[in-house]
């Protein structure tokens, strides 16, 4: 079988900022995992006693792994990991003994990998900001682009197991889902049409998926390609009536526990609801001051359908529940941007960095926060989401 990669255009063109990063994947609490493989090379290297006490003391035994083939970075000072370098904001062993050293966690972050049939699907999570950057100002970042793939690591590849696919049969389509999905945010359609065609060809998606078995999802799909043609869906956005109750209690839901968070939404708030003429001027500045904030806006709702989509915990549900939260993530973008405009400081910086920390909450939550969520805001129709947006 032939297999290719599958992949945004800024794939390829990705570079890590280093020290420049303002919200670096070194001191966010993350769980860096490491093989026992990876650990026996880290340690017989040439080091200094101190630095190598400073490792068995920091890369320890993963304690929800009984095997002893994999270990865990203990971080400190709030979970910061213990090699990175305050002064420099770069890491100690990529600097004392080479990245060839690093763990495959990593060498590898912000980079993901999935397999879908014989194609493997390459993208950045958008919990980096130097990728959210790239989404907003390259006009072609999110267009999907094909290259033949020669050699792989398929162990270190995630998949969707066959009974998984029994189990929900619109996987059966998920790379046709992923294209058109492609296809609606790289349309010209304005962000607030493009996430309300979204939603109603999710609807219909979950009720082929439940009633035929998924039969229904190509001839859909060729009617969504129609649908992303149809000037009236901009005309039917414009007429979708705002929900600023359930989007203030999704937002609050999803942001509950973030601290340092670089951009505060409440200043849209009026004591525990969302002020509608606040969220409106935060609206209409961040449309003027974000250069092509359309585009922005789509590129990153590409990006984070694909961190969900690639993520196995959220396939075990339907896809119209799968999109609902999706919608929930975007709603609560939205209102970031727009309370970084409204507050109006370096606007673009301080809402790429919120954003990056907001994806990171997003992309762990408990499944079963999510259900609850979806179950206390009642939202289950297409232009129900939609109103979440607009």
């Amino acid at each position: 079988m032939q297999y290719y990669y599958k992949q945004p255009e800024y794939f390829q063109k990705f570079r890590c900022i280093g020290g420049d990063c303002n919200v670096d994947c070194c001191n966010c609490s993350w769980n860096i995992y490491w093989s026992k493989k990876e650990v026996d090379k880290l340690l017989s290297a040439e080091m200094s006693e101190d630095f190598r006490k400073t490792i068995q003391d920091h890369i320890i035994p993963d304690p929800n792994n009984p095997s002893g083939n994999f270990y865990i970075t203990k971080g400190i000072d709030e979970n910061r990991c213990p090699f990175h370098n305050k002064e420099t904001g770069l890491c100690d062993i990529q600097k004392e003994l080479g990245e060839e050293y690093l763990s495959h966690t990593c060498v590898v972050y912000p980079r993901r990998y999935f397999k879908i049939d014989n194609a493997v699907i390459r993208f950045c999570a958008t919990s980096c900001p130097a990728v959210i950057k790239q989404l907003m100002h390259d006009k072609k970042a999110a267009t999907f682009e094909t290259i033949p793939l020669r050699s792989c690591n398929f162990e270190a590849i995630a998949y969707d197991p066959p009974a998984r696919l029994e189990k929900l049969p619109y996987l059966k389509y998920r790379m046709e889902i992923l294209d058109i999905y492609n296809y609606i945010f790289n349309s010209k359609l304005s962000f607030d049409a493009a996430m309300l065609i979204g939603p109603i060809f999710a609807r219909n998606v979950s009720d082929s998926s439940e009633k035929n078995n998924g039969i229904n999802i190509p001839a859909m799909i060729g009617m969504v390609r129609d649908m992303c043609n149809q000037n009236d869906y901009d005309l039917r956005a414009s007429n979708v009536p705002a929900n600023y109750k359930s989007r203030y209690n999704i937002a609050k839901s999803l942001m509950r526990g973030l601290s340092d968070y670089p951009t505060d939404i409440t200043v849209l708030f009026n004591e525990d609801n969302l002020d509608s003429e606040k969220y409106k001027q935060g609206k209409e500045k961040f449309y003027a001051e974000i250069h092509n904030p359309d585009l922005a806006l789509k590129h990153i709702a590409m990006n984070i359908f694909l961190d969900l989509f690639c993520n196995s915990k959220f396939r075990e549900f339907t896809f119209f529940t799968y999109f609902s939260y999706y919608i929930y993530c975007m709603s609560t973008i939205c209102l970031i941007g727009y309370a970084a405009a409204y507050i109006g400081n370096d606007i673009e910086k301080n809402f790429i960095d919120s954003v990056a920390v907001f994806a990171r909450r997003a992309l762990h939550c408990d499944p079963n926060e999510l259900l609850k969520l979806l179950e206390e805001n009642k939202i289950n129709e297409p232009e129900q989401l939609a109103s979440l947006i607009v």
